[in-house]
């Protein structure tokens, strides 16, 4: 019986025979966050999860995110850059 968390690696396309040194920023970034929701995590804090990610790479971790926060009832804390006033 698989786990929950391989069924979503499998899902978000993650290859399983490679080692996570050799994933892209996007696949990393799924990762982090799939880690996240697997281990029923009640807080969340995360610097700039979409940070250096492309468009739909972005809409994907967005979208795990909105669904933690739906259906896992868990906190999340997006912190962003703050860009100094000119």
């Amino acid at each position: 019986m698989k786990t929950i968390f391989i069924k979503q690696s499998e899902n978000l396309k993650l290859p399983m025979n490679k080692k996570i040194k050799e994933f892209s920023t996007g696949m990393k970034a799924k990762l982090r966050v799939l880690t996240a929701m697997t281990h029923h995590a009640k807080l969340l804090i995360m610097d700039e999860p979409t940070a250096g990610l492309d468009v739909e790479a972005r809409n994907e971790i967005l979208d795990m995110l909105r669904l933690i926060l739906q259906r896992m009832r868990a906190e999340v804390y997006l912190l962003h850059p703050i860009f100094p006033l000119i």
